[in-house]
């Protein structure tokens, strides 16, 4: 089992913190191709949380129909995805994800939010040295 954890703190603008903890567990591990499946939950702070999830009178005009909401700290979603890698040469591999996601916590009763549920699905091909 692969234990991860993470916190990201954006040092720019006023997004927050938020935090990731995962434990993956390896299904096909050889010299070419691994692939992992497990959970993920992510935690933020209420900075995060009213930047994406909230409305205040500061960022709606009179026409707005959303009421003011006010998203709190805490956790934010969770995850289960598959990761997989597969190796090109000794330097060049590819690296996808896919999964699914809940909002979770003061997320679930934003006025923007349409669905609780999401799909994340990302690859990219990277060089190691």
């Amino acid at each position: 089992v692969v234990l991860s954890a993470d916190v990201k703190q954006a040092l720019t603008s006023y997004q927050g913190l938020t935090a990731d903890v995962s434990a993956y567990m390896p299904v096909v591990a050889n010299e070419k191709v691994q692939i992992f499946v497990g959970p993920e939950l992510t935690f933020a702070d209420s900075r995060y949380m009213q930047a994406y999830f909230g409305i205040n009178p500061s960022n709606t005009d009179a026409q707005s129909h959303f009421n003011n909401y006010r998203a709190n700290g805490g956790l934010k979603d969770a995850k289960l995805g598959v990761a997989g890698l597969y190796h090109f040469t000794d330097h060049w591999f590819f690296d996808g994800d896919i999964g699914v996601e809940r909002l979770l916590g003061s997320a679930t009763g934003s006025p923007i939010v349409q669905t609780d549920w999401g799909w994340t699905v990302a690859g990219t091909i990277d060089y190691t040295f």
